[in-house]
């Protein structure tokens, strides 16, 4: 028994050795990023730890990011890549094995413009501690939050909107909530695990002088409100 368990230390010392000298290129690729929309002017470093400089999430500036590799998961198949940003508020785990993608803690903060919404200079939409899992495809597990703040145009202003990530038909789904004295607004949002997105928002103003000034953003009348709907993906 001491003989195997020599050998089998030998053998992963042997493993590290080899593949250390790898790039962090590798590990990108493992991990999957491309299909996150995930890209960096340069990318530096070896596969356990490196640099993504300028980075980008689709059209998301994150600035330069650090990249760790674990090592332990990939003998069991999975990769487990961990991201944070060095100025902003950007950190996440991405992981993948065969049948399965998702990822954990995740925290960012996105422009509106990303979404092709009106919004003040500084209107964003937030993610907090996030978890989600994409298996075979389809959404299997989701948690955490998202808020969208700063929704606007000229003569309005929208509530807060909050809500919970859950899955609903293989979809990743926020369904967020807000209301004020001038109106009550919602907003699903849904993701697919390649990255393409729907987001479609439901107004219900109490105040009749908002209707033509929102119509004029964009959104549409309809028998429950007025409805904007805008669609994108993560990765072009």
């Amino acid at each position: 028994m001491r003989i195997v368990g020599l050998t089998l230390t030998f053998a992963v010392v042997l493993l590290v050795t080899m593949i250390a000298g790898w790039p962090m290129r590798a590990a990108l690729g493992a991990a999957g990023v491309d299909r996150l929309g995930l890209s960096a002017r340069e990318v530096t470093g070896t596969l356990w730890s490196g640099r993504l400089s300028d980075a980008r999430l689709g059209d998301i500036s994150l600035g330069d990011v650090e990249a760790r590799l674990a090592f332990w998961p990939m003998l069991a198949g999975e990769t487990r890549l961990s991201l944070e940003a060095s100025d902003g508020p950007f950190a996440v785990e991405l992981v993948r094995a065969q049948d399965r993608a998702g990822v954990r803690g995740l925290d960012i903060q996105v422009p509106l413009a990303t979404f092709g919404l009106p919004g003040q200079a500084g209107g964003t939409a937030t993610l907090t501690q996030s978890d989600i899992l994409f298996v075979d495809g389809r959404c299997a597990q989701a948690s955490g939050r998202v808020r969208i703040d700063g929704l606007a145009g000229p003569g309005w202003t929208a509530p807060a909107l909050d809500g919970a990530l859950a899955c609903h038909d293989g979809l990743l789904l926020a369904r967020m909530n807000g209301a004020d004295e001038r109106f009550a607004l919602a907003a699903d949002l849904r993701v697919r695990s390649s990255g393409a997105w729907t987001l479609t928002l439901l107004a219900q103003p109490r105040d009749p002088l908002l209707a033509p000034l929102m119509e004029a953003q964009g959104f549409a009348p309809g028998p429950e409100g007025l409805t904007y709907e805008a669609r994108g993906s993560l990765n072009r």
